[in-house]
């Protein structure tokens, strides 16, 4: 059986895109473009869970709250205060590309605005949020637990 991979092909005079076996009979019809999507959606999930991971375990480690601060195009993870002889930079970084948006929900704050930051405590526990990502390569939506920082992926949609 020969493969050819092409963009696209007329098949009963309607057209596809995908990968062909025999040249004009669809063998499967996923595009190459959406499983690149399926990846960028799957690493964006991935990156911000480690920047989760990262503010709980440091919080508990270092015995002190962190943050996780919501800039125009970035995500930072920093110290909620810094000592006196530590550079005040942040401790990691998550990007957010051209055309990406990453909202925080904080459904038990007690202001009506709350600021875009997410505290986590050195007890392990942390405000528990809701998180959602847009993007061209789609969209999720995590709710984290308050006790274990864990999300709960409640909507995941790769283009």
């Amino acid at each position: 059986m020969v493969v050819i991979l092409r963009q696209s092909s007329n098949f009963g005079g309607a057209t596809f895109s995908g990968v062909y076996f025999d040249r004009d009979c669809p063998g499967h019809l996923r595009t190459d473009a959406a499983v690149i999507a399926s990846r960028r959606l799957k690493q964006s999930l991935d990156g911000f869970n480690n920047l989760v991971r990262q503010a709980h375990e440091r919080s508990v480690t270092e015995r002190r709250p962190y943050l996780i601060v919501w800039g125009k195009s970035i995500v930072l993870l920093r110290p909620e205060a810094f000592a006196q002889d530590e550079e005040v930079k942040p401790t990691a970084e998550f990007r957010l590309g051209k055309g990406t948006w990453l909202n925080l929900s904080l459904p038990a704050a007690l202001a009506d605005k709350p600021p875009t930051e997410w505290i986590f405590w050195p007890s392990g526990n942390c405000e528990p949020a809701i998180v959602q990502f847009k993007g061209p390569p789609g969209l999720w939506t995590a709710n984290y637990s308050p006790l274990t920082a864990q999300p709960e992926v409640t909507q995941y949609a790769a283009r």
